[in-house]
């Protein structure tokens, strides 16, 4: 049987298995990857120390593959740190070094997409709700009845955000809307087609309506129910288990 940690990040990684989220996730492990090099990570540091001293993270995390605890700091950090992420890419897009030079100009066009900035507002905006639950299924002391009680604290977050899905979207679309103003460029719908099958092809008439309908709503519909079909087939494994325990 899992324990109920790992019970938790498979219901995570089942829920990011939407295109828009696996690809934010994935943009997220590229940056660290690329800053992960001595160089790289002076430019970062000097970016950071000399044009936002008020920034209390100064380094990118790992976006972990098994830990979601560190998934979801990774996140956060570079929600946080995302201006000076993009102003030190463009100082290497400068550099004469030209495998660097194209690497930072191909997560440049990652990084200051539409989809990338919605997507990692909500999950950072998400995460952070689900980082207290992750961090306390690590404690050893931690009992079942706690763990249960943290599970559905969260679940009945994430239902209410989706019960006032224009509202709360809302907010966070206007965190992305101020990251891509500060980023120079601006929120716009993806290419839509009328016979695409493959991909997010929602009839909305702005941005807004267009990310909240084909990433925000989907997301936490997917979330909320991995929470609880994994719950309850984790409760059904210990009953299963006990009972066989006993007619042993």
């Amino acid at each position: 049987m899992h324990c109920p940690s790992h019970v938790f990040n498979l219901a995570v990684c089942d829920a990011c298995h939407l295109p828009p989220v696996r690809n934010c996730i994935g943009t997220a492990k590229a940056t660290h990857a690329f800053f992960n090099t001595p160089k790289r990570q002076q430019a970062l540091a000097t970016v950071l120390e000399e044009t936002f001293p008020e920034k209390t993270a100064k380094r990118l995390k790992q976006v972990c593959a098994t830990r979601w605890v560190e998934k979801h700091d990774a996140l956060i950090t570079l929600a946080e740190i995302i201006i000076p992420v993009s102003v030190a890419l463009e100082e290497i897009d400068d550099w004469s070094y030209k495998a660097a030079a194209s690497g930072a100009h191909s997560l440049l066009g990652d990084i200051q997409s539409s989809t990338f900035l919605v997507t990692l507002s909500l999950l950072a905006e998400v995460m952070a709700s689900s980082l207290v639950l992750s961090r306390a299924l690590q404690k050893v002391q931690l009992d079942r009845v706690t763990a249960t009680a943290y599970a559905d604290r969260l679940r009945s977050k994430l239902i209410d955000m989706r019960g006032k899905a224009e509202e709360e979207f809302a907010k966070i679309y206007m965190r992305a809307a101020e990251l891509a103003r500060k980023l120079g460029v601006s929120l716009e719908k993806p290419r839509t087609s009328g016979r695409q099958r493959f991909r997010a092809n929602m009839d909305a008439y702005t941005a807004e309506d267009y990310f909240e309908r084909a990433v925000y709503i989907p997301f936490l519909d997917n979330f909320i129910l991995q929470l609880q079909v994994r719950n309850q087939r984790n409760l059904l494994e210990r009953a299963l288990s006990c009972s066989t325990s006993v007619f042993c």
